[in-house]
């Protein structure tokens, strides 16, 4: 542009230096607030993408079983369902136990299913929600894991199903889960349709039940945790 040329430029700073040097400020100032706008923006997206997770994490590392569940009341807030588990379905976990109620918890990044018997959490599962929260249970991490990285580092497991149900769309990936007995729990690591789904045939969901209930008479839908129609009944949309 002419009127930004050198020659004129060069002209102007001699005829009104002062005049030069402060437009010469204002526009390097002008400059690097945009630049710090810019970054204060990379900022924030960062601290959303991550550090607004931390709490989150933090939430599932202090779940344990064989607590009262008003512990996980009291660290992931109402459940959105409790329902008293009583069909014929779980007849043989019934014989095991008086009663069993199942809790739901619901938040943006992940779904909570407890099984609970006389107020005691005797098997809980966690769902990732969302791509890039992937919570890690030992070196399984949810969202990332393969089921053929689990044999890799598990072994073969005690208990490796796989089923369609009828309620999904035949174009939507199957369920499955591996079980495992270590160190004196059990644990099953499952693909849930209600929580985000890759391409991959990774985990996005874990369970650990108890060693004071016995997972083999687990109904396998109940085993792979909160189920996607219970999900779809929520007024709150799935990512």
């Amino acid at each position: 542009m002419e009127w930004l040329s050198t020659k004129r430029m060069k002209e102007w700073s001699q005829r009104s230096p002062t005049l030069f040097c402060i437009s010469a400020f204002v526009v390097v100032a002008s400059s690097v607030l945009t630049l710090l706008d810019f970054s204060n923006m990379g900022v924030t997206y960062v601290k959303t993408l991550v550090f607004d997770e931390v709490p989150y994490y933090r939430k599932i590392e202090t779940l344990s079983t064989d607590v009262r569940i008003e512990h996980f009341i009291e660290i992931l807030g109402r459940p959105v369902f409790i329902d008293l588990l009583e069909d014929r379905h779980y007849r043989d976990l019934l014989s095991q136990f008086s009663q069993l109620n199942e809790y739901v918890f619901v938040n943006d990044y992940f779904f909570t299913q407890a099984i609970v018997s006389d107020n005691k959490v005797m098997m809980f599962s966690v769902t990732s929600r969302k791509k890039k929260f992937r919570p890690s249970i030992g070196d399984v991490v949810l969202n990332r894991t393969t089921f053929d990285q689990l044999k890799t580092t598990w072994g073969k497991p005690d208990l490796d199903h796989e089923f369609p149900v009828d309620s999904w769309e035949i174009k939507k990936p199957i369920a499955r889960l591996f079980a495992y007995s270590r160190y004196g729990q059990d644990y099953i690591f499952a693909r849930n349709n209600a929580g985000y789904i890759t391409t991959k045939p990774q985990v996005n969901t874990f369970t650990v039940a108890s060693p004071s209930i016995d997972y083999w008479k687990l109904p396998l839908s109940l085993a792979i945790g909160v189920s996607n129609e219970r999900i779809e009944l929520l007024d709150t949309s799935k990512p």
